[in-house]
C-alpha cells in the first residue's frame, strides 16, 4: 500500500464513531434502522444481549443522540421504546459509508506493487 493509501486508510479508522463502532451498540442501530421503532423485548431478542448489557448500551445510545427512549407505564409495568433519532440515522449512514471507504482502501491494490498478472 502506498504511503499516502495507508495514511487514509489509518485516517477513516481513526474517523470511525466510536459510539457506533462497538458490536453491541451497532447491532441495536442495525435493528431500528429497519423499523420506525422497537420494544426492550423485541431489542433483546433481535441482538441476542442481555438486558444488563442492552440496558446499558441503549443508555449509551440514549447520551449520544442517537436514540430516544421512551417508558410507559402498560397493566403496571414499565414499556420502554426506542426510536432511532435523525441524527441517529445520519451517524449510521456515515458509519457505512466510512466502512465502504476502508474495505476499497484495503482491496485496492498500491500502485507499481502487484500487477494483474501477479494477483
Amino acid at each position: 500500500m502506498a504511503e499516502s493509501d495507508g495514511d487514509s486508510l489509518g485516517n477513516n479508522i481513526a474517523d470511525l464513531n466510536r459510539v457506533i463502532h462497538e458490536p453491541a451498540r451497532l447491532a441495536i442501530l442495525t435493528v431500528l434502522a429497519s423499523c420506525e421503532g422497537a420494544d426492550f423485548t423485541f431489542l433483546e431478542a433481535a441482538t441476542g444481549l442481555t438486558k444488563g448489557n442492552l440496558s446499558v448500551q441503549l443508555t449509551r445510545l440514549d447520551e449520544a443522540g442517537l436514540v430516544d427512549i421512551e417508558k410507559t407505564m402498560k397493566k403496571n409495568r414499565t414499556l420502554t421504546t426506542v426510536r432511532m433519532t435523525r441524527e441517529g440515522h445520519y451517524q449510521l449512514g456515515r458509519y457505512w459509508r466510512q466502512m465502504e471507504d476502508i474495505r476499497n482502501a484495503a482491496v485496492q491494490p498500491a500502485k507499481g506493487r502487484w500487477t494483474d498478472r501477479e494477483a
